[in-house]
């Protein structure tokens, strides 16, 4: 019951992103339009592809690594109005591996994002819509490079897992209202929800999950420089097969300031208290509550050749195992732009996560992953790219590392912007 439910508030706010959309396209006839298609083909070697343990001793004409091939096309368009704004994101991405015990990874994964606002006289609207469907061998494993570095992404549901032959579906919906009710005060109302689905493989770890939140809150700017806000939250995560219900409230604040020309720093506390309840592997009814406390603290730079983001968090996220977690994590992202052809970026993501109040120990899971990239632009749209990407996971249950090296070569091509 809790699952129709929340998945019918999924298709309720999924008509929400349509009538907005059709909003802003009605009220944005004078747009600027900006249309950039990419299209990027790649080589890669990945010398532990499914991220096995490090000492397993494979059979002798066994090799856990593997060579691909990846066509990935994008196609971005965007305009501005006088009310309102509105970015489309639809891309394709298709993949061939090398050797016959790899076949079952070979295929095409696609993705649609789209961002929106408008602007009445004292309210503003913003919307958030995300939709793919990946392997899961690219689903489980997170890259440290964000999409967008000015935009925080939802947390990906990971377990780390790799079991091939299966695909994820995720739906991620989020509006909120921005309603101004001083010069310098503003109430804020958001909700978010995120659905996720596994097809292609009997169920071997993974469980299909919605997470709803909902938030209201004020918001104060001190000044040219400071901005304080409170909320309160309330959420519902949702997992099917072990029929796990947790609802958490809490309250959480928040504080933004300017340091420099070029610096700002965000400061993120809150507290919640989760109950949850389940069934375990003997089908009893587990019903229990934790208390969480949570935080996120963030520093950023942005020049014209810099580009640095620097968050350390901990936090509660929904989790493919069946469970919400508890997250702790770091994660540091640098880009610069060396020369007007050459730029280069790096970063760095840690986490350790373990099921909210421990109640299943063998899920904790620690993970880190380090990217590495330069791109050199031969023309004003021809790029050639390359990078190199380290991975490394432990479970509590295992003795052992799991750790994988990939490299990879690059062809792009990148439509110019008009504006």
């Amino acid at each position: 019951m809790k699952r129709i439910h929340t998945m019918h508030f999924a298709r309720t706010l999924s008509k929400t992103a349509a009538a907005f959309f059709g909003l802003v396209l009605a009220t944005a006839s004078h747009a600027a339009w900006d249309t950039i298609p990419q299209i990027e083909l790649s080589a890669s070697h990945d010398d532990n592809l499914r991220l096995l343990p490090d000492d397993l001793a494979l059979p002798p004409n066994v090799d856990g690594g593997a060579d691909s091939m990846t066509l990935d096309g994008r196609f971005r368009a965007a305009f501005a109005g006088e009310r309102g704004n509105l970015f489309v994101e639809p891309r394709v991405r298709g993949e061939q591996y090398s050797g016959e015990e790899n076949e079952d990874l070979n295929g095409t994964d696609t993705f649609f994002r789209m961002r929106g606002d408008h602007e009445w006289s004292q309210t503003t609207l913003e919307f958030a819509l995300d939709y793919d469907q990946q392997d899961i061998k690219d689903a489980e494993v997170t890259d440290s490079f964000p999409d967008d570095p000015d935009i925080e992404d939802p947390v990906d549901p990971d377990t780390g897992l790799l079991i091939i032959d299966e695909d994820r579906k995720r739906l991620f919906v989020a509006p909120s209202l921005d309603v101004q009710i001083s010069e310098r005060s503003s109430l804020v109302f958001a909700s978010q929800v995120l659905d996720v689905s596994y097809t292609g493989a009997e169920f071997e770890g993974r469980v299909d999950f919605t997470d709803t939140e909902v938030s209201a809150g004020i918001l104060r700017r001190v000044d040219g420089r400071n901005e304080v806000s409170a909320r309160l939250i309330g959420s519902e995560y949702a997992a099917d097969l072990n029929e796990n219900v947790t609802t958490t409230f809490g309250v959480e604040g928040t504080f933004e300031r300017a340091l420099a020309r070029d610096w700002s720093f965000n400061l993120q506390a809150g507290v919640s208290r989760s109950d949850y309840s389940f069934l375990n592997e003997q089908l009893q009814t587990v019903d229990n509550a934790d208390t969480s406390f949570t935080y996120q603290l963030g520093f950023r730079q942005r020049t014209e050749r810099n580009t640095i983001n620097i968050d350390l968090s901990r936090d509660t996220s929904p989790n493919s195992g069946g469970f919400l977690t508890l997250r702790d994590e770091l994660h540091i992202y640098v880009s610069r732009a060396m020369t007007q052809r050459l730029q280069g970026e790096i970063g760095l993501r840690g986490y350790a996560s373990e099921t909210l109040d421990d109640v299943v120990a063998n899920d904790e899971r620690d993970y880190w992953r380090m990217d590495l990239s330069m791109e050199w632009a031969m023309t004003e749209q021809l790029f050639l790219n390359g990078g190199y990407a380290f991975t490394e996971q432990q479970f509590a249950a295992e003795s052992t590392d799991a750790s994988s090296n990939l490299i990879w070569l690059g062809l792009v091509y990148r439509g110019r912007a008009r504006q």
